[in-house]
């Protein structure tokens, strides 16, 4: 485990969070993310996935936190988090 995000109201909003972020090419919230490029790892795409996923309706509005569990992994996000979500 890299990162967590946490703060949903709900076990509901963190399973759909959950399922969408595992299923980027499924999701009608994140038809705009593109599929993985290629030479890009796994890691660096769910990075990219979870950056549109921040910015992306309904999550956008949520009170997030994006904690990272492993610091020497860290990484920027392609997109900034909206201003409300800390990084911790």
């Amino acid at each position: 485990m890299v990162l967590v995000v946490h703060g949903f109201p709900s076990s509901v909003a963190a399973l759909r969070f959950e399922w969408a972020w595992q299923h980027p090419h499924a999701s009608r919230r994140l038809a705009h993310v593109g599929p993985r490029l290629r030479g890009e790892t796994a890691f660096a795409f769910h990075l990219r996935v979870l950056a549109h996923m921040l910015r992306a309706p309904p999550w956008a509005r949520l009170p997030l936190t994006l904690r990272w569990v492993r610091p020497d992994l860290r990484q920027d996000l392609c997109l900034p988090p909206p201003p409300h979500v800390p990084l911790a």
